[in-house]
Parts: structure tokens; C-alpha cells; sequence
């Protein structure tokens, strides 16, 4: 059974009572089911049991609100339906339940920039029908990309009391950090020991080259946790320490601290490159930023010339390797493969098929049929496939436009030598790209306004001292991790990918229902 919310007055940062259960969990997942997330998932029938198993928990509890937590649990199961159904179980829970209350509360700004978004995508998919959508293109979307959306949405309009926000809140970290279980022992239990030295390979940039490297090299990508990708275990450690970070603003408590240096550790074996250099160019300038007003004049002094030193040491360093390649004679080689980048490839013929200022370029192509994780699903004439990952009910599509953008950049020659090069910053899949073509130019700019309304909700909980510091650094959280998020699209369809995006949705869905202080001090214990 998941144990009562503590009360303000003794806050812990370890869900403990959690972590008892799904710790052994985590460890049969992510070590025994499935070692390796590249050669086997864990099969549809065993996540369907754990998603069981969650949902009748939250029953015996009897309280059927927190049946919108299945989500979450789903986000954190190495399968690539699990996310999806779990979705799906959640959204028809919200829409059974919570929709006609929703429909009685008055309209907020957020609600009004969610309502205009969705409904904008709806009339994108109608402008297009018959030319580059078909009927199947918006639903596949809509499970797709806007699922736990319509969950965080809906799911708010309840009246959620402080306990179940609270128990709520401490399923959200508790997964996160069962996630150090399987990341630290399954290269005991199960290899590879090299993993342990992948934090090492930094090193490297300064002269210092590690022994064994090709073994560290290999056992970059091994550190998964129970999730579907080393990459996306990154995104959410950069969050949790976000999350763990903002909190120690607060309430500066050495366990925050040990916790954080945990996430670091297993943030840096899982060698999420991609996510650790967005990470340096959105999260620490926005941690600077709150963090500004909690920190002393000489720490302050200290950020400063840490900060000025740093600049002129990587602009000293880039000035160099500039002028190496300049010297070399390398700059064409290096631009003709950029020239030649799927990615690239993707980002000039998008454009070039929105430039013209017609239909397109303001109504964009219509959801599910361009670039998006729901297009490109679908898209198995022009796109490499192993093998259908869609039941067999919705058949496959290509938009024209979609198709003549990118027949020749995902094909078998390329998905095979991906493990030979980085996937990311050269297959060409993109959310970013499939928000802007999609949607267009109007319903670009008012799903950017949601976002921002979002964000700001967050930082409206980061600076509302009625919250306790958990909750507040929850808000700070999410003011964060959308712009993150945003930043991440461009290498990958991460709008689109449950294991990412319904950790990051039922935190904004937290931080709407944040309880105050005084609701959580008459939280009752059982």
C-alpha cells in the first residue's frame, strides 16, 4: 500500500514507503526482463500486468483520481506500447470522469491557449483532408502528441485534495529516483563494469585518454534504468535534478544533496550528449536565474567570474579549433557534410515547400502528415521500417509533400550504420519540424502561447511562498523543462515520445492542483 502524504512540518525528500516496493521492481525490470533496451523490450503482456498491478493500488486506495498516475508508470516501462495504451487508459478516465466538470468551471487564459491550439489543429487536418491528411491522420496525432495534454487539461478541472496531490507528487519523484536502482547495480549484476567509467570519457577533451576506451566507448549507451533509451533516461535526471536543485534553493538539506550527486552520476553514464549540451544551453541559464535571489552576494560574486571564466576559456578554445581548421583546409569537407545531413536536408526542403506564403505556410500540411512521430509512423513507402508497429486497422499514409521532402533520407542503408553515427544530429526526425509544418505559421505561434502560459503557471508556483519549498521547486520544475523540452525537438521527436513527455504533462497536471501549506498541514495521515 502506498503510505499517507507526510505532513509541511516534516517533509522527506525519499518517497522511503514508495521505494520499498519499487525498488525490486525497477531491479526485475530494467536488469532481469530486459538487459538491453537495442536487442529485446519487455513484452506487451508483462507491461500490461504492471500497469495492472499499479491500477488496482491506486483502487485499493480508494481513490479512482489517482487512476491518471497509470500514465506515469507506463512512461517508466521499457515497451513501445506501454507509454501509449497507458495513455489511452488515462485520457478515458479524465473524459469519463473529470470532462463534465471541467465543462461547469469557468475559462482561464491557459484553458482559452489550450482550446485555441487544439482547436487549430482540428482545422488544419479538415483544410487538408483528401490532399495531405486522411481520416486516420488526427487521431493518430491526437494519441500521439496531444494525449497527455487533454490529461493535464481535463485532469485539473478535478478537485484534488492534499493528499492525493501529495501522494501524487511523491509517485512523480519516487520513479524518477528508483531510477538510480537498476542504473547503478545492473553493471554488477549484469555488466558491462565499464559502465561505470563512461562519467570518465569527458576527460578526454583535456589529453587524458582512459584505459580500455573501447570498452567505455561500448557501454556509453547501456544505462537506461527501466526506460526505452539511455537518451530519454537523460532528460529526466536533467529534470529530477532541476527539480532537486530548485528544492535545496529552498531548504538547503544535505539529502537533496546526495540525491542530486546521484542523478549526476548515472545523468553522465548514460553519455546522453545531445541532452547534456541543451541542458548547458537552457536549464543552467534558467537555474542561474531563480537561483539569483537565494544565493549570498559572495556566491554571487563567484557565479560571476566562474561564469566570465568559463566564456573565455571556451572562446579561447573555439578561436583554436577554428583556426585548425582553417589552417587544414577542412572547413569545405565539413560543409559539404552538413550539406548533405538528413536533418539539414529535412529543415531546407520544409521550408522551401512553406516559403511560397500560400495555404502551407499559415494552415501548414495538417496534423499526422509531416515530419511528426505520427506521420512518420505511418510514412513506410518512403520511410526505412523494420517491420508495422501500428495495429493493422490504421494503414499506412504518405502526405505528397511529406513524401518528396524525404524519400531519400531515412532509407535501410541509413538506418543501418546509425549505430555509426549519432542518430540524432543526422536522422532526419524532428518535433520541431513537425509543430511548424503541421501546424503552420498561426497554429505554431499559439502552441508556443500555451507553452508559455504553462511556464509561467510554473513560475507563478515557484515564487508563491503559500507553497511548501517541494512544491514550489515543483513549479520551478516545469518553468524549466518546457523550454527544455522545446530546445530538444529539434534532434528528436521528443513531443511525441510517452516516456519523455508524460513525466513533464503530469508535473504541469501537479502543479495546477498544488496544495498550500495549510490544506497539507490537515492532510489526514491515513
Amino acid at each position: 500500500m502506498i503510505p499517507p502524504p507526510p505532513r509541511v512540518d516534516g517533509e522527506v525528500a525519499v518517497p522511503r514507503g514508495m521505494l520499498i516496493w519499487m525498488v525490486p521492481l525497477a531491479l526485475v525490470v530494467g536488469v532481469l526482463l530486459v538487459p538491453d533496451v537495442n536487442t529485446r523490450l519487455l513484452p506487451a503482456p508483462a507491461a500490461a500486468l504492471i500497469l495492472a498491478i499499479v491500477a488496482v493500488i491506486m483502487l485499493l486506495r480508494g481513490v479512482p483520481r489517482l487512476l491518471v498516475l497509470v500514465p506515469l508508470a507506463g512512461a517508466f516501462l521499457p515497451s513501445s506500447t506501454a507509454g501509449f495504451l497507458a495513455s489511452l487508459f488515462g485520457l478515458g478516465l479524465v473524459l469519463l470522469f473529470v470532462a463534465w466538470r471541467r465543462a461547469l468551471r469557468p475559462l482561464e487564459a491557459l484553458d482559452l491557449a489550450f482550446l485555441a491550439t487544439l482547436g487549430w489543429s482540428i482545422l488544419s487536418w479538415l483544410a487538408n483532408l483528401g490532399v495531405e491528411t486522411d481520416l486516420w491522420a488526427l487521431p493518430v496525432y491526437v494519441l500521439t502528441f496531444w494525449t497527455p495534454w487533454i490529461i493535464l487539461m481535463v485532469g485539473r478541472a478535478d478537485a484534488w485534495s492534499a493528499s492525493e496531490a501529495e501522494t501524487a507528487r511523491r509517485v512523480w519523484l519516487a520513479l524518477l529516483l528508483v531510477q538510480l536502482a537498476p542504473a547503478l547495480l545492473k553493471p554488477l549484476l549484469a555488466g558491462p563494469m565499464a559502465a561505470y567509467l563512461v562519467p570518465l570519457l569527458p576527460l578526454e577533451l583535456i589529453g587524458i585518454r582512459l584505459p580500455g576506451r573501447e570498452a567505455v566507448v561500448a557501454a556509453a549507451d547501456s544505462t537506461f534504468g527501466t526506460m526505452l533509451s539511455a537518451h530519454h533516461l537523460g532528460v529526466l535526471l536533467v529534470i529530477g535534478l532541476t527539480y532537486l536543485a530548485t528544492w535545496w534553493l529552498l531548504e538547503r538539506r544535505r539529502d537533496l544533496v546526495l540525491l542530486g550527486l546521484l542523478l549526476a552520476f548515472v545523468l553522465l553514464m548514460a553519455d546522453a550528449k545531445h541532452v547534456l549540451l541543451t541542458a548547458a544551453v537552457v536549464v543552467m541559464p534558467l537555474l542561474l536565474m531563480l537561483a539569483w535571489a537565494h544565493v549570498g552576494r559572495a556566491a554571487r560574486r563567484a557565479l560571476v567570474v566562474g561564469l566570465l571564466a568559463l566564456g573565455i576559456g571556451l572562446a579561447a578554445q573555439g578561436r583554436r579549433l577554428v583556426l585548425e581548421v582553417g589552417e587544414a583546409g577542412l572547413w569545405r569537407p565539413i560543409i559539404g557534410l552538413i550539406g548533405f545531413n538528413p536533418k539539414v536536408q529535412l529543415v531546407a526542403r520544409t521550408y522551401a515547400l512553406m516559403a511560397d506564403g500560400g495555404l502551407q505556410t499559415w494552415v501548414g500540411f495538417g496534423p499526422g502528415a509531416y515530419a511528426s512521430r505520427a506521420a512518420s509512423s505511418r510514412a513506410t513507402e518512403v520511410l526505412y521500417k523494420e517491420g508495422g508497429r501500428l495495429p493493422a486497422v490504421i494503414p499506412a499514409h504518405t502526405a505528397p509533400s511529406y513524401g518528396s521532402a524525404v524519400y531519400d533520407l531515412y532509407t535501410a542503408e541509413i538506418a543501418t550504420t546509425t549505430r555509426f553515427r549519432s542518430g540524432m544530429l543526422t536522422n532526419p526526425f524532428s518535433s520541431l519540424i513537425g509543430i511548424v509544418a503541421e501546424h503552420g505559421i498561426i497554429g505554431t505561434v499559439l502552441l508556443v502561447v500555451f507553452f508559455v502560459v504553462l511556464a509561467r503557471r510554473g513560475l507563478s508556483g515557484w515564487r508563491n511562498p503559500q507553497l511548501t519549498p517541494a512544491w514550489r521547486a515543483a513549479g520551478a520544475t516545469l518553468f524549466v523543462a518546457l523550454p527544455f523540452l522545446f530546445l530538444l525537438s529539434i534532434f528528436d521527436s521528443y513531443f511525441e515520445q510517452p516516456d519523455v513527455i508524460i513525466p513533464i504533462a503530469l508535473l504541469g497536471l501537479l502543479v495546477l492542483v498544488a496544495p498550500a501549506r495549510g490544506e497539507l498541514a490537515e492532510a489526514p495521515r491515513g
